[in-house]
């Protein structure tokens, strides 16, 4: 294994260039295009705000650990994830210019660096808050009702309930089959498969969620219609809208769409087994011993389809 003294930089193996300048082409040419809009968004503003304030003038082989460990350093209050996503970049952005022989090892591979432990908890609303949205719902517009109760009652991510379509809705099987999400550019809607195989699947139709959404009149296109065009997804700028609206109309507790999904998972917990809900969840760690529990798997969701969580939540109460 290379080894370096603390403090001197790897020598370049030809003529060096700026982190910046670097940065950029690796994040027009091998990045940006092999990413989702958003991911490609955040990377820049990583560069951008972490990287290339602390480092960006400098050339590529000058960079040592003391200088990295700043970074790090800066960051001590951002919360460890956040801090991780800075060191991948970092280490896509190193382990490029050795694979191009600019540098002669990559600096991130050190096992020195002290990064933030800060963990940014989004904690889910409580039972209360919950069902106090739910039955707020009726005085919301009937597509903004609609969108809410699909958070409420699915845990589903935005991408994934904008990207629905009529024809993902088996009413008479009580499920919603979800294939596909939504993703952004500068605004327009871009309709993409899943991050993993995970996220195809089946998710409980609520008996609640069910009478709302036969109560729509029509039935064409994407559940979320677009005001000028049910046949394509709504906008970033139109989703934002809605959930403006929503928030002034009714008492959100400051919910986003994530936290929501957050919450959906915390109150439907105690109600099915694990390998149930991590099906309906779409997580991505599926193991080979839950597609053998397939069929159960499939009978699980179905029969939560007529469990109100927020119902059997204000029984409990009662009891206690």
């Amino acid at each position: 294994l290379m080894r370096f003294t603390d403090g001197f930089p790897p020598s370049p193996k030809k003529d060096s260039i700026s982190v910046s300048a670097y940065g950029n082409k690796w994040y027009e040419l091998y990045h940006k295009p092999k990413v989702g809009y958003n991911t490609a968004q955040n990377a820049r503003i990583i560069l951008d705000k972490h990287i290339y304030p602390y480092i960006g003038n400098m050339m590529l082989h000058e960079v040592t650990h003391d200088d990295i460990q700043n970074i790090f350093t800066q960051m001590s209050d951002y919360a460890a994830s956040t801090v991780d996503k800075v060191k991948i970049i970092l280490n896509q952005l190193f382990s490029n210019a050795l694979e191009d022989g600019i540098i002669n090892c990559n600096i991130m591979l050190s096992k020195r660096y002290i990064l933030s432990t800060k963990v940014t908890e989004r904690l889910p609303l409580s039972p209360e808050q919950a069902r106090q949205i739910v039955e707020q719902s009726v005085y919301l517009e009937q597509l903004d009702r609609t969108l809410l109760l699909l958070f409420m009652y699915t845990g589903m991510r935005r991408g994934e309930a904008l990207a629905l379509t009529w024809d993902d809705v088996d009413f008479e099987n009580k499920v919603i089959h979800i294939s596909k999400s939504v993703d952004f550019k500068t605004n327009r809607p871009t309709i993409k498969p899943p991050k993993s195989k995970a996220g195809i699947r089946d998710v409980p139709l609520a008996d609640h969620l069910s009478k709302t959404l036969m109560q729509r009149e029509s039935k064409q296109g994407y559940v979320i219609t677009n005001p000028r065009d049910s046949t394509i997804p709504l906008t970033e700028v139109g989703y934002r809208r809605m959930w403006e609206r929503i928030g002034k109309r009714i008492n959100l507790y400051g919910a986003t769409a994530h936290v929501l999904r957050h919450t959906f998972d915390t109150l439907i917990q105690p109600h099915t087994d694990i390998k149930t809900l991590q099906t309906i969840m779409g997580h991505a760690d599926v193991s080979t011993t839950m597609n053998r529990y397939a069929h159960p798997i499939n009978a699980n969701i179905q029969a939560l389809a007529s469990l109100d969580v927020f119902a059997a939540q204000n029984a409990a109460d009662k009891v206690t």
